[in-house]
C-alpha cells in the first residue's frame, strides 16, 4: 500500500514538474517575441515615413523676376533736315530750255572720287544727284555737317570740286560750264555744291525756297 501510494505522488510531482517546464518555455518565448517584435517595429524601415518627417524640408526657392534689358533709344538733339525736299525744290525753281534729268548716286568710291577727303568729315547726312552720262557739268551735292567746322571743311572740298570740274581738257565746254554756272551755297551746317548746264540758272538761294 505504502508503495502504491509512493508511485501516485512521484507520479503526480512529475507530471506537475513537466507541466511547470511546459509553461517556463512558453513565457520565455512569448518574451522573446514580445522583444523581438518591439525591436522590429521600432527600427525604420525604407522609404518610411518616418524618414519623411526627420528629413529637413527644403523651402521652396522663388527666382527672382528678370530685369528687362530693353533699353531706350538716345534722342538726339535738334532736328536732321530733309535733303530730299531741299534738292525736289531745287530741281522746280530751275529755270533753262528743258527739264533736268539727274540720278541719284550712293556707291561710296564714286562719291569720294568726286569730292576726295568727304569721307573723313563728320557729315550726318548726304546726297547726291549726278547726269545720267559724264561729260555734262549736271551735279547737286548736299549735305548736313555735325557742327560749323565740319561745315567749312564741306564747303572747301565743294569748291575743290569746282575747280576740278573746271579743269575738265577732255570737255571744254563741260569745263566752262563748270567755271561759269557752278557754285557753293551754305546755310549753318547745310551746305549744297551745285553746277547746271549752260542754259540753266542756279536760284539765289536753294535754302529759301
Amino acid at each position: 500500500m505504502k508503495k502504491y501510494i509512493r508511485n501516485i505522488v512521484f507520479t503526480a510531482a512529475l507530471s506537475i514538474a513537466l507541466m511547470l517546464t511546459a509553461c517556463s518555455g512558453n513565457s520565455g518565448s512569448s518574451v522573446t517575441d514580445s522583444v523581438q517584435s518591439g525591436t522590429q517595429e521600432s527600427e525604420p524601415q525604407e522609404g518610411s515615413s518616418t524618414e519623411e518627417a526627420s528629413a529637413p524640408q527644403e523651402e521652396p526657392q522663388t527666382s527672382a523676376p528678370e530685369q528687362s534689358q530693353t533699353e531706350e533709344a538716345p534722342v538726339e538733339s535738334g532736328e536732321t533736315a530733309d535733303l530730299q525736299a531741299i534738292y525736289d525744290k531745287i530741281n522746280a525753281a530751275v529755270n533753262g530750255s528743258g527739264e533736268l534729268v539727274m540720278l541719284p548716286e550712293s556707291d561710296p568710291m564714286m562719291i569720294d572720287s568726286f569730292y576726295s577727303g568727304l569721307s573723313e568729315v563728320n557729315i550726318k547726312q548726304q546726297l547726291l544727284y549726278v547726269a545720267p552720262v559724264t561729260g555734262f557739268a549736271c551735279e547737286v551735292m548736299l549735305v548736313e555737317a555735325e557742327d560749323s567746322g565740319s561745315a567749312d571743311k564741306a564747303a572747301e572740298i565743294f569748291r575743290a570740286r569746282i575747280e576740278l570740274g573746271a579743269s575738265d581738257e577732255f570737255y571744254p565746254d563741260t569745263a566752262a560750264a563748270w567755271q561759269q554756272n557752278a557754285q557753293v551755297q551754305r546755310s549753318g551746317n547745310l551746305v549744297c555744291m551745285i553746277a547746271l548746264p549752260e542754259g540753266y540758272s542756279i536760284p539765289d538761294d536753294i535754302f529759301a525756297l
